[in-house]
């Protein structure tokens, strides 16, 4: 006869839930720090930064557009691949 799971936990128990979740509230809070320092306002860092999508869903968001302008790359790359406004 074979046991049948208990609740969501599964085999290995709670604590990689737990530290999953850690993680997940570290990475939000250096997310909402950078932000900070590059000028984002409070309100629009807090939502950017408690976003549930990931960096690629992110970096189309008007706090992104903010904190890093089109000038900030310039400098960057010796040539622009598109057109651009």
């Amino acid at each position: 006869m074979v046991a049948k799971r208990q609740g969501g936990a599964g085999r290995r128990g709670l604590k990689p839930a737990y530290r999953r979740q850690g993680l997940v509230r570290f990475k939000r809070r250096v997310r909402f720090k950078k932000l900070r320092q590059h000028g984002v306002g409070a309100n629009l860092t807090a939502q950017t930064a408690g976003s549930n999508h990931g960096p690629w869903r992110v970096a189309d968001s008007p706090a992104m557009h903010s904190a890093f302008p089109l000038a900030c790359f310039d400098s960057l790359a010796p040539t622009r691949l598109s057109a651009g406004p």
